[in-house]
């Protein structure tokens, strides 16, 4: 028994070190990026915190509940007296720990989620006392089910087709999503606690229009993979913090251009769409960045999503604000696991003529089958719209780099030369 222990704590100290180190290269690439923006320190000095040296930012001591989808509604937990925190991994190390414990053809995100959890790789995981796991495709079905072996977990269903029947199905979703929480938390969500939960989110979602909207600029004035992190930070900080941050970023950028202090004019402009870029898992922006080009854009689900769309108050009762959440966390949902989502080719086609863009990345995590089964409309939108498109398929395996660098290289010489 004895030997039995000393290999499993060596194996988990072996681990922790892979983890550290994983995250640690990501924050070196992304801080040797040129075009220094002083604000930025903080983001990358919280990812840091949480990933490398894994230490619990002050969150007064609230329950951490874990998310594991940008259609969980986070005011909620918020207004529950909880602390929202999205666990959806992004580390090659969590991703080996998870393959004894999820099958070999599952997704990353699944598998090192599920490995976070067994090796306890970080803080968040082992402090995490409900898991809030949609059921927005059959990976996730799955992983809450494994989930339940480590925290308490709550599947969450969200309808598959978008009309007039199944939003009205939310409201309840909600409302025991809500009686869940409080079981947690031991405080029940009042209508004024639901309302400043929901509005210091839209000051967020103000602030995070700003930041995407320096985007649009040509010449940019911020690395996409530099907005990507601050992105990923949301979920590792208060949302007070996170906040005054922003805040903070977007005044110097707005110096900066008035400086004219700009990223190269000649940066070929991408948009990159398709599976979640979860930090450290950087690696697509930053080669694309490293190599000249400019993330210009990004439509996924952990990046300018995630922030895109605030909540309208009408009503400002629990029930009316509930039905309000329903509407922001599903009708503008772009998510290729709704059927009949042509909404979704409707915003690439409107980003690549807002951002100016000149080329598309569609990011395909293995494993992921619904965004895989939307490459074939990027490719059609693509065609239509006279732009250039590469599909990249890829896990969060470090060792690929050197072959990714090689497509897109080639393909960002291909967009200079145009």
């Amino acid at each position: 028994m004895r030997k039995i222990d000393i290999r499993k704590r060596k194996r988990k100290e072996r681990f922790d070190r892979n983890f550290k180190r994983v995250s640690n290269k990501s924050l070196e690439q992304l801080k040797e990026l040129d075009h220094k923006v002083e604000s930025m320190d903080f983001f990358f000095d919280r990812l840091e915190s949480s990933f490398v040296k894994q230490e619990m930012w002050d969150i007064s001591s609230k329950p951490i509940i874990g998310t594991f989808c940008a259609m969980v509604p986070e005011e909620i937990i918020s207004a529950c007296g909880a602390q929202p925190i999205r666990l959806c991994g992004g580390n090659y190390t969590a991703q080996l720990a998870g393959d004894e414990n999820a099958p070999r053809d599952s997704c990353p995100v699944v598998k090192s989620v599920v490995g976070s959890f067994d090796m306890k790789l970080l803080p968040i995981y082992e402090e995490c006392q409900l898991a809030i796991v949609p059921t927005s495709c059959d990976g996730k079905k799955k992983m809450a089910e494994v989930l339940a072996n480590y925290t308490p977990t709550l599947p969450l269903h969200i309808p598959a087709v978008k009309d007039e029947e199944s939003f009205e199905s939310l409201t309840p979703i909600f409302y025991g999503l809500i009686s869940e929480i409080e079981k947690v938390t031991d405080e029940k969500l009042t209508a004024k606690k639901f309302k400043q939960a929901i509005e210091i989110n839209q000051q967020i979602n103000k602030e995070a229009y700003k930041l995407i909207s320096f985007k649009k600029m040509k010449p940019s004035v911020i690395y996409g993979s530099h907005v990507l992190s601050v992105m990923n930070t949301y979920q590792y900080s208060t949302r007070e913090e996170f906040l005054n941050q922003l805040i903070s970023l977007n005044k110097e950028l707005e110096e900066k251009v008035k400086r004219k202090e700009f990223i190269s004019e000649k940066a070929p402009r991408i948009l990159m769409t398709g599976s979640p870029v979860i930090f450290p898992n950087l690696k697509l922006p930053i080669i694309l960045e490293e190599l000249g080009a400019v993330v210009a854009a990004d439509e996924t689900c952990a990046g300018d999503r995630m922030l895109a769309d605030p909540v309208y108050i009408s009503d400002e009762t629990v029930e009316g604000m509930v039905r309000s959440l329903a509407v922001k966390y599903v009708l503008p949902c772009s998510c290729p696991t709704f059927a009949y989502n042509e909404e979704r080719m409707y915003r690439l086609k409107q980003m690549v003529k807002d951002y100016e863009i000149d080329g598309i990345i569609y990011n395909v995590l293995r494993g992921c089958l619904p965004y895989d089964f939307e490459v074939r409309n990027v490719e059609k939108l693509s065609e239509s719209l006279g732009i250039p498109v590469v599909r990249i398929e890829t896990d969060y395996n470090t060792e690929d780099v050197e072959q990714l660098k090689i497509r897109l290289e080639a393909f960002v010489e291909m967009l200079k030369m145009k």
